[in-house]
């Protein structure tokens, strides 16, 4: 594609951002996407039907970049041969947790617009939904090492809870880092997800508050 082409296209994508920052997406109008972008009507509608479409075209990017990293999340933990203990599962987030803080990062400026009351929340619930499915194939791979996986089958409605109560929990930890960088680690980042996978909102609160 000619350069000038993903310029321009790139330009309409960071004038939406920019609108949204100022306008909620339900409210917001093509001419004031145009206007942040800086671009005429015509080179707008020349690449865009309109807000939505660019807005498809940003998500449908960060999905697919978000699938890459569930995609190594998953194959990180389903090299094991064994279920690992706290210990273990504390080393795996410090060691493996890289390429998501690295999407996060590169995305942040995005994300925290999309996120924020002002997005879409259809982004958050998508997010969601992807991670509980890569957070169910870990756990089904789990209770197949030690042939219990029939255990999940009696309980589907609770495996499905409880896979999303972790990808809820982890994509929080992100989502708070973000708005938070100067205050929040990585470090800090890594040990919030090791204690919503290890402890209970309960014990959290309890023992480390």
């Amino acid at each position: 594609m000619d350069i000038r082409i993903i310029n321009t296209k790139n330009r309409i994508e960071k004038g939406l951002i920019k609108a949204m920052k100022e306008t909620p997406l339900i409210q917001l109008r093509d001419k004031e996407v145009i206007a942040a972008a800086e671009v005429s009507s015509g080179t707008f509608y020349k690449y865009y039907n309109d807000k939505i479409d660019v807005l498809n075209n940003i998500e449908n990017r960060l999905y697919d970049d978000f699938d890459q990293c569930l995609q190594k999340f998953t194959k990180n933990w389903t090299i094991l041969k064994f279920s690992p203990n706290k210990s273990r599962i504390h080393g795996m987030i410090d060691r493996k947790a890289q390429d998501f803080l690295d999407y996060f990062n590169e995305n942040s400026d995005i994300l925290a617009v999309l996120l924020s009351s002002n997005g879409d929340p259809a982004v958050f619930h998508k997010m969601i939904s992807m991670m509980s499915s890569a957070i169910s194939k870990i756990m089904m791979y789990y209770y197949h090492i030690y042939k219990q996986e029939h255990t999940l089958f009696k309980k589907k409605f609770e495996f499905k809870l409880l896979s999303l109560q972790y990808s809820r929990d982890i994509l929080y930890a992100f989502i708070v880092w973000i708005d938070n960088k100067d205050s929040f680690t990585t470090k800090d980042v890594k040990e919030l997800i090791y204690q919503s996978i290890i402890f209970s909102p309960y014990d959290i609160s309890k023992h480390y508050f």
